[in-house]
């Protein structure tokens, strides 16, 4: 079983809200997700709340990486394939490939940037959009910090491997797609996680 964890939020530009919403549908209707996951904080409109393989976790705050691994572990059994996205993330059938994870492992993934309809690799050993693990997953002792924030990638990597994990960056092989044709600002570096970061390079299964 394939559980996919993200959270969602209702953007103030109607493109880019459409952008995340894309998102959602498209993991829906990938094959090898059982089940989708939105972490909210309000009640959302827009959705098929009738489709089987969505579920809404209601929070009163924004998640962090400890929290989803938390709400993850809530549904975890022992090899049940879990995936922590950013919420502009999708996947195609390359997650087969997820059946060769073991629990030792975590798999933490380097995008492709959609442009133009386009996949383009971003080829990056300091950028990962998503982490994979099988069973339940092991006690990060500092995770308590947010997605898409400066270095968080490249902290929660070295946290995981703290935790004893091997993590590898298959994303030649397992594909995920980042949508946002709309740019966004960049984020300020105001909002960045100190070092010390672990760096994990592309490569193919």
């Amino acid at each position: 079983m394939i559980n996919l964890f993200t959270s969602y939020y209702t953007h103030s530009n109607p493109e880019r809200n459409s952008e995340i919403v894309d998102c959602v549908v498209n993991n829906l209707q990938n094959p090898f997700i059982d089940n989708v996951y939105l972490l909210i904080e309000k009640t959302l409109e827009g959705f098929d709340k009738t489709d089987s393989k969505l579920h809404f976790v209601s929070l009163t705050e924004r998640p962090t990486f400890n929290k989803f691994f938390e709400i993850a572990n809530n549904y975890a059994k022992q090899h049940t394939i879990s995936i922590i996205a950013n919420s502009d993330i999708y996947f195609d059938e390359s997650l087969i490939y997820t059946k060769r994870l073991e629990p030792e492992d975590c798999f933490a993934l380097t995008r492709y940037d959609m442009i133009d309809g386009e996949p383009k690799f971003l080829d990056k050993a300091d950028s990962q959009d998503s982490w994979i693990f099988r069973g339940k997953i092991k006690e990060v002792a500092y995770g308590d910090f947010y997605q898409g924030y400066w270095g968080c990638d490249n902290r929660i990597a070295l946290e995981l491997e703290n935790a004893g994990y091997q993590v590898t960056n298959p994303s030649l092989t397992i594909r995920s797609y980042h949508l946002d044709n709309y740019k966004r600002e960049r984020i300020s570096q105001d909002f960045k996680i100190d070092p010390p970061y672990k760096l994990v390079t592309p490569w193919k299964l």
